[in-house]
C-alpha cells in the first residue's frame, strides 16, 4: 500500500499554498487511517480468510511512505487452479485525468 498526496483527506487539511510534502503530519496520519482501515477489513475476513498478517511501514528521504503487507491464507481459502488465482488478484487502472 502506498500513500498517495492526492488523496482527499490529505488535499482538505491543507492550507491556502501548502504541498503534501509541507505537513508530513498529515500525510502520515491519513496513510496510517488507511492502513488501519484495510487491516480491520483484513482481519474480519471481508476480503479473505486468514491464517495471518504482518505488515511494515517503510519511511524514506524520498517519495511518500508505504506498508509492505504478507498474507497468509487458511488453507481452505488457498488457490488451487489458475482460475483460483485470477479471482484472488486484481488491477485497477486509474482513469486518465483530462
Amino acid at each position: 500500500m502506498t500513500c498517495n498526496s492526492n488523496w482527499v483527506e490529505i488535499k482538505e487539511n491543507l492550507r491556502r499554498g501548502e504541498k503534501a510534502a509541507d505537513r508530513p503530519d498529515i500525510v502520515a496520519r491519513v496513510f496510517m487511517h488507511k492502513l488501519r482501515a484495510l487491516n480491520k477489513d483484513l482481519d474480519q475476513g471481508l476480503l479473505w480468510i486468514l491464517a495471518a498478517r504482518v505488515h511494515v511501514i517503510e519511511y524514506q528521504k524520498r517519495g511518500l511512505q508505504h506498508g509492505h503487507i504478507l498474507l497468509i491464507l487458511r488453507s481452505e481459502a488457498k488457490p488451487v487452479s489458475a482460475e483460483d488465482v485470477d479471482k484472488l488478484a486484481s488491477t485497477e487502472l486509474p482513469e486518465k485525468e483530462k
